[in-house]
């Protein structure tokens, strides 16, 4: 992320994506799989 955004939006936004991970893996009962690029 941006050095320009606020602290409180980059927080946000992580919390966001660790939400969307946590629900993926408990709706699907599999183990989180992280993805190398």
């Amino acid at each position: 992320l941006r050095v320009s955004k606020s602290f409180n939006v980059v927080c946000i936004a992580l919390a966001n994506k660790l939400s969307r991970i946590a629900y993926a893996v408990l709706s699907k009962n599999e183990p989180y799989q992280a993805q190398q690029v």
